[in-house]
């Protein structure tokens, strides 16, 4: 399929793609998922989500944010990091 065994094993670790573990300990994975995953929609759907959770949080909203890179030409690798950028609001001053 074309992915090593590291990046599938990441892809477990990051909570992208879901897996059985067998008596032994060892992961099973399904070849349709790792098929879904090797594409790059649901990485960047994942990205996305996770951000956009984080970014709620915040007391001060961003007026923009970006996911760029890698991640979002769905080139990553499993050692890419992840490029977002964010615009902030004007400081006022009172």
């Amino acid at each position: 399929m074309g992915v090593s065994p590291e990046a599938v094993q990441k892809w477990a670790q990051r909570g992208l793609i879901p897996f059985d573990s067998t008596l032994g300990g060892h992961r099973r994975f399904s070849i349709d998922e790792v098929r879904s995953v090797r594409s790059g929609r649901p990485l960047l759907d994942h990205v996305a989500r996770e951000i956009t959770e984080q970014i709620a949080r915040w007391q001060v909203q961003p007026v923009h944010a970006s996911i760029y890179g890698s991640v979002a030409r769905h080139e990553e690798r499993p050692d890419s990091d992840i490029d977002v950028m964010l615009v902030r609001p004007p400081i006022t001053t009172s």
